[in-house]
């Protein structure tokens, strides 16, 4: 599934709410770090973190979709 690190939440509101340690995220395995859970009014959201790269957040990362789109798919059908 590529050098990234998905990270699954059970719930919306906490990958919303999430404040990240940009600190503890660069020791974490994978190049970006990407939290995603099952969406109210979409099928999934998602945030990436990419502090390895200096980028604290993306909120557009395509190739954190890239790797979100297909584990949703799959369990989603």
């Amino acid at each position: 599934m590529g050098c990234d690190l998905l990270c699954v939440f059970d719930d919306e509101a906490t990958v919303r709410s999430l404040k990240p340690d940009m600190r503890r995220i660069v020791g974490l395995p994978g190049v970006l770090c990407h939290a995603t859970a099952v969406g109210a009014e979409f099928d999934c959201v998602s945030r990436s973190f990419a502090p390895k790269l200096g980028v604290e957040e993306d909120p557009v990362c395509g190739s954190g979709r890239c790797h979100i789109a297909p584990f949703w798919a799959e369990r989603l059908g």
